[in-house]
């Protein structure tokens, strides 16, 4: 194989890897508009629904989390939940939702601390999840604290982030001291969405169950999005020189029309009608040179008499009257217009005697 059909060939397969990535680019823009932000929208109606409900109804729920070094503690959870959506993109979907829980105070583990290392350990835990509840008790000559009472006080600020983009076919989900005083992942395909989905993301917010991260539950879900529609390609607009652009163009150019269904007695009467039309055409045609022939002869043999020349419409006619009119010969004023009328000097002497018989009387 030489050498241009080798690099022919490559251009042919980058040529189709780029159709298939923009056929594959477009896909996902459909995907994402018509599947996973419906879906999603509807997943944020569902939880500011819930969070209207629970303002209401206010159940009793209690979150328990537990710090290396310290032990576990309660924390009530106020449903004042608060909505952060995201950059109102194309491209990306984001839903933020922030809240805070009590912590029960009353009924956290009270410990009595001596060592300086689990005091210094337990305190850093608590400045870093913003809690209270490090009471000093006493410092040794360098300063340090050497005794101290510790009870977890104040409050846990929990988030839950929904993130989603246009490049991914998934769905990410964030949560921040939900489950554990630490940040936990979960990503579920986007065409699971659905009324399942959300229930179980309510029931783990709740804390009823710990199933929305679990492996077994999401192997269990069945897709429930349905086709992609296809959009209609944008036509150009017609071009307002188009009627003058091919004069001669084709009629095949044209969109083609389906004939209607005629009889056999229509096709018959059809085809004798296009014969008696070609037959006058070609009669047409005949009689066109026949006259064409006899002007030319007419021309040799007497001249063109003015009408081989251009001319206007007026000079044909005045010359076809002069031509086709009889002679008149010139007459006088005073000349007889028929036989019978009497002559120049007949007509003196009669005025004369009726000047005479005038004069008489």
């Amino acid at each position: 194989m030489s050498l241009l059909q080798r690099l022919s060939e490559r251009a042919q397969a980058l040529k189709s890897e780029q159709g298939n990535g923009e056929s594959s680019k477009e896909e996902r823009r459909l995907r994402f508009t018509q599947q996973t932000v419906p879906a999603l929208k509807e997943l944020e109606s569902f939880l500011r629904a819930l969070n209207q409900q629970l303002r209401t109804v206010k159940p009793s729920v209690r979150m328990s989390f537990e710090i290396a070094g310290y032990g576990s503690f309660e924390a009530i959870p106020a449903f004042d939940w608060l909505f952060v959506p995201g950059d109102p993109r194309t491209t990306e979907f984001n839903l933020e939702i922030r809240f805070k829980s009590r912590v029960n105070t009353e009924a956290s583990t009270k410990l009595a601390l001596n060592s300086v290392d689990r005091i210094r350990a337990i305190s850093e835990s608590f400045r870093r999840l913003h809690l209270g509840g490090v009471r000093e008790e006493k410092r040794g000559p360098t300063g340090l604290i050497i005794q101290a009472t510790v009870q977890a006080a104040g409050f846990v600020n929990s988030r839950v982030r929904i993130r989603a983009n246009i490049e991914e076919d998934v769905v990410h989900f964030h949560f921040e001291n939900i489950d554990t005083l630490a940040e936990v992942r979960r990503q579920i395909g986007a065409e699971f969405l659905g009324a399942e989905v959300n229930n179980r993301l309510g029931e783990f917010i709740l804390r009823e169950n710990d199933l929305f991260i679990r492996e077994a539950w999401v192997r269990s879900l069945v897709p429930t999005q349905s086709a992609i529609v296809l959009e209609p390609t944008a036509t150009k607009p017609e071009s307002p020189f188009k009627a003058f652009a091919d004069l001669d163009a084709p009629a095949a150019v044209a969109a083609p029309v389906s004939a209607p269904e005629i009889t056999a007695s229509e096709a018959v009467n059809l085809e004798s009608a296009v014969e008696r039309e070609l037959d006058f055409l070609a009669e047409l045609k005949f009689a066109a040179r026949y006259a064409d022939s006899a002007v030319k002869k007419n021309i040799e043999s007497e001249g063109d008499n003015g009408f081989g020349q251009e001319r206007d419409l007026a000079s044909l006619r005045s010359a076809f009257q002069k031509q086709n009119m009889p002679k008149v010969e010139k007459q006088s004023a005073y000349a007889p217009e028929s036989p019978d009328a009497p002559s120049a000097e007949e007509f003196l002497k009669r005025m004369q005697s009726s000047k005479l018989d005038l004069g008489k009387s």
